[in-house]
């Protein structure tokens, strides 16, 4: 017999919650030849996602662009995962 899949919208606070438990996402934007993703490590300031790139590399020009970030876990011994999704705009911080 086959359990049927369950699927559970999160709520605000559990998504930041999970989030912050987890140092590596992907983040996706588009390019000049198309979508690119690239795995991340990161870290939550507040609401803000922050992370670190060196200056002329792909990921940089995801600046002042729409991105997708997301992140998941899986545990295939109970069949139970989890995945956020952020859409924003990427800023440039200096500071």
């Amino acid at each position: 017999m086959t359990e049927e899949a369950v699927l559970e919208t999160l709520d605000e606070d559990q998504c930041r919650s999970l989030i912050q438990s987890r140092n590596i996402g992907r983040i996706a934007f588009t390019f000049e030849e198309g979508p690119e993703i690239f795995p991340i490590n990161y870290a939550v300031d507040g609401t803000t996602v922050v992370f670190r790139t060196a200056q002329d590399t792909r990921l940089q020009t995801a600046v002042k662009h729409r991105v997708a970030f997301e992140v998941d876990d899986w545990d295939a011994s109970t069949g139970v995962g989890w995945s956020v999704v952020v859409k924003g705009v990427a800023e440039e911080i200096t500071r």
